[in-house]
């Protein structure tokens, strides 16, 4: 190997680009509920007989498509409404899924590095001749002679 080239899992890893969910997550259907509400609107205006109306202690009298209309602006709220919360949620998941496939290809990336690392390391000390260090046979029996000792210490 020359002094100028690395090898290529000693290079630094270029960092990925961080997606982002965000949005409002109001489409174009919205719109069309926004039209059609306009047009109930004026057919209320157009259509005013009133009829009676009982819900619980309450006795009035309406026009029936102002009753439809208040019950269809409401549905149609409580629908926006649980739809923002589910699409927030859902960002939130896929972000976090984003996130955690990134670190796990980072860790594979360093164990790579760390593996590489000991092999060059073992075989400088094989040319040399002189015993090879107890870190640079196994990385993973330091890590795991660690993990010992907490759990001993716990």
């Amino acid at each position: 190997m020359t002094k100028n080239s690395t090898p290529k899992a000693l290079k630094a890893p270029k960092a990925p680009k961080k997606k982002v969910y965000s949005g409002t997550g109001l489409y174009w259907g919205f719109l069309a509920v926004l039209i059609v509400m306009a047009a109930l609107v004026i057919l209320a205006a157009q259509n005013t007989v009133a009829v009676p109306f009982s819900f619980l202690v309450w006795d009035l009298e309406y026009p029936l498509v102002a009753i439809l209309l208040a019950t269809i602006a409401g549905t149609v709220f409580l629908d926006e409404a649980v739809g923002f919360v589910w699409r927030h949620r859902r960002r939130k998941v896929l972000a976090e899924r984003h996130e955690l496939k990134e670190l796990r290809a980072k860790t594979e990336e360093l164990k790579a590095t760390a593996a590489l690392a000991a092999a060059e390391t073992q075989a400088d000390v094989s040319q040399s001749g002189a015993p090879a260090p107890a870190s640079a046979t196994d990385p993973s029996e330091d890590i795991a002679g660690v993990e010992a000792e907490e759990i001993v210490g716990k």
